[in-house]
């Protein structure tokens, strides 16, 4: 009997022992498979749906003579803007002349997904577009985007393209969450950066556009009132740093104030006519 008790005793350890390293193992397993799930993550078709960036480029001619797109997504807060896109619109309906296109041949446009669209119209031909989808005044600051296939900070953009006016749109990205007192802080300081890059340029500054009436239902944090208080205070910074402020909100608005429903699909992103009608304006307040 002593010495079956001492055997147990001796087999007892050394089962627990080998538990325990089985235990373990299946542990260090688990983790391994965790990393690497987590360092492979899981593929998505298409691009990651924060901070899209596409680069700038001219359409092809018959595409700028039919029509100028619209993103179907709302501008959102910086980590989640796209720019998947609808259908486009009717053709141009603005009689614009080669005196016009030369008049922009020397301008850069600096912006977000309303930008963009300027580069269906052929009166840009010449003109630099720098339209990013999701741009602000923040991110134009803190995040290089992806322009001509490279990584380059906005201002440096601006400033390779030697213009001699800039025109900046930039707020349908960050009036639902940013402080307006913010806003003109990071306003102010990219217009000195882009003074610093491109001092011979001179700078002007679009108003936010208005949306209408079923999109500011949707998004309440982006009402045309909440627009409107946005677009004084840019105007006072214009005013103090001797700027000029294009009112290009004034010529979209319907008799209510807002974004007539005809003149987009979504809401905020514009159809062809109203595109003609900022680029009618910029031309009439030389």
């Amino acid at each position: 009997m002593k010495k079956r008790r001492r055997w147990r005793r001796w087999l007892r350890p050394v089962l627990v022992s080998a538990a325990m390293l089985i235990l373990l193992g299946a542990i260090v397993t688990g983790i391994v498979l965790l990393i690497h799930s987590l360092i492979a993550g899981p593929k998505h078709a298409g691009s990651s749906s924060s901070q899209t960036s596409s680069a700038v480029s001219k359409a092809a001619s018959s595409a700028k003579s039919s029509s100028a797109p619209r993103a179907s997504s709302s501008p959102n807060k910086v980590s989640s803007a796209s720019s998947s896109r609808t259908s486009r619109p009717a053709t141009q309906t603005a009689p614009f002349t080669q005196n016009d296109a030369k008049y922009f041949s020397g301008a850069a446009f600096l912006g977000d997904s309303l930008t963009e669209g300027l580069e269906y119209f052929s009166v840009m031909d010449d003109a630099t577009l720098l339209g990013e989808t999701g741009l602000s005044t923040y991110t134009a600051l803190t995040h290089p985007q992806t322009i001509g296939g490279k990584k380059v900070m906005v201002a440096d953009a601006v400033k390779a393209a030697k213009p001699s006016v800039i025109y900046v749109m930039l707020g349908s990205n960050e009036i639902n969450w940013m402080a307006q007192g913010d806003y003109i802080k990071y306003y102010d300081k990219l217009i000195d950066t882009l003074q610093k890059g491109s001092p011979q340029a001179q700078i002007e500054i679009e108003s936010i556009l208005p949306v209408t009436a079923s999109y500011e239902k949707r998004y309440p944090d982006r009402s045309n009132s909440h627009i409107d208080q946005f677009n004084g205070a840019l105007r006072l910074m214009c005013n103090s740093r001797g700027l000029k402020f294009l009112d290009i909100a004034s010529v979209m608005k319907d008799e209510d104030g807002k974004l007539p429903s005809s003149a987009s699909d979504d809401g905020i992103h514009l159809r062809a006519p109203y595109y003609n009608r900022w680029i009618s304006y910029l031309l009439a307040n030389k």
